[in-house]
């Protein structure tokens, strides 16, 4: 059974792989991009998560990031970049992030990292508020 619908936009195809295989052993339905336009492409209001990182080709991922959010009340946005950063100065709304639904993930990190943040991320309902755990 999934725990969460992840759609992760990384154009590094190796740690792609990497995160997908850990992200899906670890419970997560994973829907991979490898840019901007791809992630747009195949977004559904389905996702719980999206893990971004701001180097993409084709857009920065901070404005990839702050589309999803305003496409969606429920999603929790997770960016990944090789350079110290905060949400704050990446411009996301601070009503996001005081709701914790931005984090920051400085790169190199490992698949372990990822995961421990993303269990520790409530899931949220269609409603925009935590779904609750049944079991």
């Amino acid at each position: 059974m999934s725990i969460g619908r992840l759609l992760l936009v990384e154009d590094e195809p190796s740690l792609a792989q990497l995160l997908v295989r850990f992200l899906s052993r670890a419970g997560y339905d994973v829907v991979a991009c490898a840019s901007a336009a791809e992630a747009q492409a195949g977004w559904d209001d389905a996702f719980d998560i999206a893990v971004v990182d701001l180097g993409l080709p084709d857009m920065p991922g901070e404005r990839l990031a702050a589309e999803l959010l305003a496409r969606s009340e429920r999603i929790t946005i997770v960016v990944s970049s090789g350079t110290p950063t905060e949400a704050a100065s990446l411009g996301f709304p601070d009503e996001a992030i005081s709701q914790g639904r931005v984090h920051v993930l400085q790169k190199p990190y490992f698949p372990g990292h990822l995961i421990e943040l993303l269990s520790g991320i409530p899931r949220r309902g269609s409603d925009g508020l935590d779904g609750g755990d049944a079991g």
